[in-house]
């Protein structure tokens, strides 16, 4: 056991013997050899430093880079206490900042008022975000250095985030101590390797760098694998027990008997060497040194020298070459003594100050090592080099702009008028900067500074010079004059004056051109003064064209149709007319371009005739009316009377009135006793501004009681007061309805009018039984005129525009001058109408300027301006047709009667300019627009309802916006639609007579108009005549037949229908022709009639009494009509030429049906009227059918 134990210990001892000899022991200080070193003291190495080369003061160095004093620490615990707060190790901050640039501001103000940012030496931050793009003026940081690695979408294959940044503390490293060793982009990594150099970090780490130890020479074993071949041969031949047993059980003695023998084994097997190049060399830490560009001799602040204590041994103490590492540092070190270490330093390429300025690098000493072959060499420690460059004015100043121009205004005088600017491509402050300018152009009231500054020497006059034009040069510091001059160019403005400017006092519209700019080339001055809000409003005013402005002038039913208005309504105000004579004593305004407007002047009133008034008020009636009404003269105002129903006789109670009081519209609504005996509301009041603005206003109340709403314009009104009252007693006293006064039958010694109205009035309707809807109101109070902005999409975000309803005024708002002027460019005038009123509209705009902190700082003059709508081209419409039609009195007795009108035409024409071979001649152009009625007069006597009438049926007008009323005088067509469809109303108007044996002819006259009666039509008069049978005469006839060769057949008598081409111009002899068959015809039938009629019956009728009713039944059991069997073919022909036409006729309305819809006011009795047309139709056809003459040809014998 003791024996194991044993040879454990020695193998120990002989491994750490073997270690010790592997290593080395470089410290051994018995060796002969360091004896024989040369060693220096600081005083004399100092005294080899040669005298400075340059003359001139040494160049600043950093305090970094200065040379410290040194004492027994360095100053350390003294450093510790003075800035205790900063670590020993760098302080380090990191953070994924996610957009570096928007955490600059937070960053900035960290460094700023937090020790711990301000002197932290290093902020890593990943997630900048940064592009190359982004410019490293973005996110520089006072005394921090930016180093970055901004994501590059190519090599990493991602576009958006990344991008590492280092911001290096300038106090805790100088920013030319900093380089980048690696930047690497990948997809999943992204690396920023940095050298720092810091000052900080080589005092931490060079007090653990071991002593020197001192210049002598040093003995190294050198190990090879021969030596350690000999060496296990001596261990293995060793008797170890002889070495171990003296000893016994003394471990202390037997563990130095062993050791002993391994080291005399090691000096007697391992060679020994001698070490000769112990030291490095040494050069100072920091140089400075100054070069003139495009030269290559640089003068170092010290001179290069290097030293090594190895000298003077050979090769170990010499210095053999300077290495210098930089990034693309033009420089070379050459030795120039190899003993002395001298050296210098120059350029190797040529250094341009533009290019770079200084140049910071790395340099270090190597020595000539142990021998020749320079094995074993040694290099000193890094010294940083600072090299700056000397400009040379190479380069002459240039001017930033080939062309300056600036304007002033006359009469001041500026300090500056406007700089100019050179700039000169030296690098050097001295070359670089520019020291003087100079006015060339000689005899100009202008200076110039040193800075470029131009003033005006004298006042300026816009007469005398409108602009100026001066040459200036410029001077660097070196005087070297720029190369080229340049041109400013200087105009003189006469004292600007705020206002709108660039816009025509007068616009000319043209109709039917759209919409017209008003202002394309408008702009406002404000003479540079700095605003915060522009509002204008332009205005349009309309209120001397027609109601307050440019409306569909159609009579008012032709409106009502138009916008899809309920029929049924009474208009108490008409135009004077045989039929509606009441309002013919009123004043009207005959400069109203077709408008019917009548004006009270407090002594005019109508009564309404009793039939025209509506008689079945209910719960549920509108009264409208456009009205203009001021303020009431006089001190006290009395009540003006729109429209008033009271008592005609005995009694003064009013049952219903409209009327104004104190500017306020009033409604009175009383009931009779007999309906109502309860207390209920009687009086309706509504207080608005309009009532007495002096402008017109449409006016609807809609009664839905007890509810009763007020539209004005269409904005609805509630009443602000109702009062009630009870219920009027019944009695039998008649009532009369009063326009623009209210009637006073009793109570007074005369009847009369009281309460007169002052004012104006137009369109008086009265709708009993339904309301209007809001839809139809604003389609009836619309304007066709008004303002309008052109491409809204074009106009800046800052601009806020509205309208009032009208679209009458529009009001611009804007922040900047430039959007203003760009909104009001678009604004532009509309005129809907086809033929709109011509005449002058004027246009006022009121600009108020707002600037910073006040509330108006400019007046600006308001604008007046006027739009000049054309006269437009007058339409000329023409009624052409047949003026004769002649027609058998059986057709004017038949169920249809005749068609007058079948033949007419209608046709509308313009004049219009064009240009033809250089000439200006006018061309006629026809155009399809609407008319709003057509009336047929009657000519001479009125028609005799008891046997004859002029009509047109309810299914002629389906489908159109047309309605018809007749009369004895004739029948009138009205509603706003289009030509096409007057023609096929016209042509569907039937005139019938029962008696026509007393008719020779009947005229009619036939007008259409558009707008109201604004364009008229000819006067198309037409005559209808009749055709009477001659006597009973006696005719041979070759063609009779025996009775028995006759079948009799049971009918009535045959209608004869005439072909349309009958109505035309024939020649007189066919006309003759005509004639004479058609009465010898006539003449054949009646006498066969005649005489079966007296066989069978006793008496006769008078002829006149049975045609009467031309579909009466007569006795048919014994009825026998012999007929020429030709002439029943022929007749049985027409028959069905006409059935053919009356087909056609039918297919071509119900085509127009289907295309055109039945309108709103129309399809609530559509499916009533469709149903009787139907029955019409198939007894219409049943009687064509019985009234053909059936023909037995099998009785026929020839």
């Amino acid at each position: 056991m003791d024996v194991h134990i044993l040879t454990f210990v020695v193998c120990s001892l002989l491994f750490s013997a073997l270690f010790g000899v592997a290593v080395g022991n470089s410290l051994d200080h018995g060796s002969p050899f360091n004896h024989g070193s040369i060693v220096y003291t600081r005083d004399q190495l100092l005294g080899l430093r040669h005298t400075p080369l340059l003359c001139v003061e040494r160049p600043e160095i950093p305090e970094e880079l200065r040379r410290r004093r040194r004492g027994c620490r360095a100053g350390v615990k003294r450093r510790e206490r003075k800035r205790r707060f900063k670590p020993c190790l760098p302080s380090v901050i990191m953070g994924n900042v996610r957009s570096l640039p928007n955490k600059m501001e937070e960053l900035t103000a960290l460094t700023r008022l937090q020790r711990e940012y301000r002197e932290c030496s290093l902020m890593c931050f990943t997630e900048t975000w940064l592009t190359e793009l982004s410019p490293d003026s973005h996110v520089n940081l006072d005394g921090f250095q930016l180093v970055r690695a901004d994501r590059n979408a190519t090599e990493c294959g991602k576009k958006k985030g990344g991008g590492i940044a280092v911001l290096v503390n300038d106090r805790w490293c100088h920013p030319a101590h900093t380089s980048v060793k690696e930047m690497l982009c990948t997809r999943d990594l992204e690396l920023l390797a940095l050298q720092i150099g810091s000052t900080q970090l080589s005092r931490i780490f060079k007090g653990s760098t071991p002593k020197p130890s001192s210049s002598s020479p040093r003995t190294v074993k050198e190990w090879s694998e021969e030596t350690s071949a000999r060496l296990r041969d001596c261990f293995e031949t060793t008797d170890w027990e002889a070495l171990c047993s003296p000893h016994g059980t003394d471990i202390d003695s037997m563990t130095h008997c062993i050791t002993d023998y391994i080291n005399f084994c090691e000096e007697n097997t391992v060679p020994s060497k001698l070490h000769v190049n112990k030291h490095k060399p040494w050069i100072e830490t920091s140089y400075h040194g100054v070069i003139t560009e495009n030269m290559d001799t640089v003068l170092l602040d010290p001179p290069l020298v290097a030293l090594d204590k190895d000298a003077p041994v050979p090769y170990a103490g010499e210095i053999c070459a300077f290495k210098i590492y930089g990034q693309d540092a033009p420089f070379e070190a050459v030795v120039l003594n190899r003993t002395s270490g001298e050296g210098v330093l120059r350029a190797n390429s040529p250094v341009d100050c533009e290019s770079q300025k200084e140049y910071t690098f790395i340099i270090q000493a190597y020595d000539c090592g142990a021998g020749p072959s320079g094995a074993d060499w040694k290099k000193s420690h890094k010294a940083v080099v600072h090299i700056q460059v000397d400009d040379v004015n190479e380069f002459c100043p240039v001017f930033r702009e080939p062309l300056y121009k600036a304007s002033v205004t006359e009469g001041k005088i500026y300090d500056s008028i406007l700089q100019v600017e050179a700039w000169d491509q030296d690098c050097s402050p001295q070359y670089s900067q520019i020291c003087n300018y100079e006015i060339v152009t000689a005899g100009t009231p202008f200076a110039i500074d040193r800075n470029g500054n131009i003033r005006n020497t004298e006042r300026l006059s816009y007469d005398k010079q409108q602009s100026y034009k001066i040459m200036v040069t410029a001077f660097d510091c070196g005087q070297k004059r720029a190369k080229e001059d340049v041109a400013v160019h200087i105009d003189v403005k006469p004292v600007c004056k705020p206002g709108w400017q660039g816009w025509n006092k007068r616009v000319d519209y043209e109709p039917g051109t759209g919409s017209k700019q008003l202002f394309p080339k408008m702009r406002l001055e404000t003479c540079g003064g700095p605003l915060s809000g522009v509002r204008a409003m332009v205005e349009l005013q309309t209120n001397h064209i027609g109601k307050g402005c440019d409306r569909e002038t159609y009579s008012e039913k032709s409106l009502q149709k138009l916008c899809g208005a309920a029929s049924g309504s009474t208009d108490l105000l008409p135009a004077p007319s045989p039929s509606t004579n009441w309002t013919a004593s009123l004043l009207t305004d005959s400069g109203r371009d077709s408008d019917l407007i009548y004006r009270f002047d407090g002594r005019q009133a109508a009564n309404v005739p009793d039939h025209v008034v509506p008689q079945n008020l209910t719960d549920q009636f509108t009264i409208a009316t456009w009205m203009k009404h001021g303020p009431s003269p006089g001190l006290r105002a009395e009540k003006e009377t729109l429209l008033c129903n009271s008592d005609k006789t005995e009694m003064n109670r009013h049952h219903y009135s409209l009327y104004v009081h104190n500017c306020r519209l009033v409604l009175l609504l009383r009931r009779d006793f007999t309906q109502v005996d309860t207390f209920r509301p009687a009086e309706f009041h509504w207080k608005l501004e309009q009532i007495c603005d002096k402008e017109w206003h449409y006016y609807v109340i809609n009664v839905e009681f007890p509810a009763v709403t007020l539209f004005v314009d269409g904005v609805t009104y509630e009443p602000y007061l109702v009062t009630d009252d009870w219920p009027i007693h019944a009695s039998k006293i008649d009532t009369q309805l009063t326009v623009g006064a209210c009637w006073q039958g009793g109570e007074v010694a005369t009847p009369r009018f009281t309460q007169y109205f002052h004012g104006s009035l137009s369109g008086l309707t009265i709708r009993p039984g339904r309301i209007e809807t809001q839809k139809v109101i604003s389609c009836l109070q619309a304007c066709k005129e008004g303002l309008d902005i052109n491409s809204l999409e074009s106009l800046a975000k800052d601009i806020k525009f509205h309208f009032n309803p009208a679209q009458s005024v529009l009001v611009v708002e804007g922040e900047d001058v430039d959007s203003i002027n760009t909104a009001m460019t678009k604004v532009s005038y509309i005129n809907s109408r086809q033929f709109p009123t011509a005449g002058l509209r004027r246009l006022h705009i009121t600009t108020t300027v707002q600037c910073f902190g006040e509330d108006t700082c400019l007046s600006i003059p308001d604008v007046k301006a006027v739009v000049m709508v054309l006269p437009p081209s007058e339409p000329r419409i023409t009624i052409t047709g047949s003026n004769r039609l002649v027609r058998p009195a059986a057709d004017l007795q038949g169920p249809l009667g005749v068609a007058p009108f079948k033949e007419l035409h209608i046709t509308s024409t313009v004049m219009k300019g064009g240009s033809f071979g250089g000439f200006h001649r006018p061309g006629v152009t026809e155009v399809m627009h609407n008319l709003d009625y057509c009336d047929i007069l009657v000519i001479g006597e009125e028609l005799s309802p008891e046997r004859e009438s002029l009509e047109i049926h309810h299914n002629a007008l389906l489908g159109k916006h047309l309605d018809a009323t007749n009369s004895t005088s004739g029948i009138s067509i009205y509603g706003v639609d289009s030509m096409a469809h007057y023609e096929q109303a016209l042509r569907q108007v039937r005139y019938r007579n029962w008696r026509p044996a007393t008719l020779t002819e009947r005229r009619f006259r036939l007008t259409c108009s558009e707008l109201n009666g604004r364009y008229t039509s000819n006067e198309f008069n037409l005559e209808v005549g009749v055709l009477h049978h001659s006597a009973p005469v006696e005719h041979v006839n070759h063609m009779a037949a025996q009775p028995q060769y006759m079948r009799p057949v049971h009918r009535p008598l045959m209608i004869h229908t005439p072909n349309s081409h009958m109505s035309g111009a024939a020649p007189p002899a066919a006309t003759a022709v005509i004639v004479v068959c058609i009465a010898a015809l006539v003449v054949i039938v009646v006498i066969g009639v005649y005489r079966i009629h007296a066989t069978h019956q006793e008496g006769s009728r008078e002829d006149e009494d049975e045609v009467k009713d031309p579909e009466g039944d007569w006795d048919k059991s014994a009825l026998n009509i012999t007929v020429n069997p030709m002439e029943n073919v022929r007749g049985a022909q027409a028959v069905d030429e006409e059935v053919k036409e009356e087909k056609q006729v039918e297919e071509e309305e119900e085509e127009e049906d289907e295309e055109q819809g039945l309108s709103s006011a129309e399809s609530d009795n559509s499916d009533e009227d469709e149903e009787e047309d139907e029955e019409e139709r198939e007894e219409m056809k049943k009687r064509k059918q019985r009234g053909r003459l059936e023909w037995d040809s099998s009785s026929i014998k020839y």
